[in-house]
């Protein structure tokens, strides 16, 4: 397989398993669920979502509020949970959520921490 059969084959299936396209043939199975024909919305309440490999934040808004609004869809019940848990794990991230977002990519392992909420 070629570089470029490899990297659409691997599109076809994040778009696949986001519901943004149905797969001809076989299934999807998400944490014991069958998600083959579900909507890319549906998706995402079983809590499958895709990070974008950049990982970009909006650099205008502060870190509180671009965390907060990644785990919009996903966390929405659970939103203060959700943020309690990533300051668990990352706990300096709390001591930036005044700071705009821009500040995060100048450490990485503060942007790391996007990835838990």
């Amino acid at each position: 397989m070629t570089n470029l059969t490899a990297a659409i084959h691997q599109a076809m299936e994040q778009a696949a398993m986001s519901g943004l396209y149905r797969p001809f043939a076989g299934a999807i199975a998400f944490e014991g669920a069958d998600i083959t024909s579900a909507s890319s919305e549906r998706v995402v309440e079983f809590g499958l979502v895709q990070v974008p490999e950049g990982r970009c934040v909006f650099p205008n808004m502060t870190v509180r509020e671009d965390l907060e609004l990644g785990g919009y869809r996903r966390g929405r019940k659970h939103r203060a949970q959700n943020l309690e848990h990533v300051t668990e794990v990352f706990p300096r991230l709390e001591e930036r959520f005044a700071q705009l977002a821009a500040s995060l990519l100048e450490n990485p392992d503060l942007k790391r921490s996007y990835l838990g909420v």
